[in-house]
């Protein structure tokens, strides 16, 4: 069609990118706030959002994307939302798990004792301990958001390096820069989250093994 494909590379990389980084945070912030209010308050609270988290990991994620693009129609904003929904009770689940390992902790303990109510212990004491291990979570979590929703929710002529793999299934045949120039990009920035996933697991195996020596 004429389009410069450098310049679409280069300007691509802010959906692409952006997509893989806002997504997870936001799925991150849902998760983490609804995993930290089942694990902790356990009871009738805990079982209740069990039963919708098992709901919602019963459904393929494909088919919560393809029912909300079609109810919200494509574009960035929908398929934000499709990406939330979709992955938000896999994060509130190993949030839960980690919660219910901490609460009955002596220190926890000792801050109920004196006095300290659920939302100050849940923030002061719980999230704390459990930040650092989610970061290595959020890592591997950004590489596969980028790749499991290619060309979904947006359109062409939006430049985008998912448009640019779908699209390049009619031409690759003549020109094959078309496929691997966005095929590239996309791997090597998952490639990159992925090892800074695996030093940030390294550090903290090492910051464990120290303190357990200690």
């Amino acid at each position: 069609i004429g389009r410069d494909l450098l310049s679409r590379l280069i300007y691509g990389s802010r959906s692409s990118v952006f997509i893989a980084f806002f997504a997870t945070g936001c799925t991150l912030l849902l998760g983490m706030t609804i995993g930290l209010v089942s694990g902790y308050l356990g009871g009738w609270i805990d079982q209740l959002i069990q039963a919708v988290v098992n709901i919602f990991q019963g459904i393929p994620s494909a088919a919560f994307v393809v029912a909300i693009l079609g109810l919200l129609g494509p574009g960035m904003r929908s398929l934000l939302i499709a990406i939330v929904v979709s992955s938000w009770a896999g994060f509130s689940r190993i949030v839960r798990n980690q919660v219910l390992e901490i609460r009955e902790l002596h220190y926890i303990e000792g801050a109920r004792a004196m006095g300290g109510g659920s939302f100050y212990i849940m923030r002061r004491h719980i999230l704390p301990n459990i930040l650092l291990p989610l970061l290595v979570l959020i890592a591997t979590r950004i590489g596969s958001a980028a790749m499991s929703y290619l060309g979904l929710g947006l359109r062409a002529p939006a430049a985008d390096w998912g448009i640019m793999i779908n699209d390049a299934k009619l031409y690759y045949v003549k020109d094959f820069l078309v496929l691997l120039a966005p095929a590239a990009c996309l791997t090597l920035f998952c490639l990159s989250i992925n090892l800074i996933a695996d030093y940030l697991r390294d550090c903290l195996d090492h910051d464990d093994g120290a303190a357990r020596m200690l």
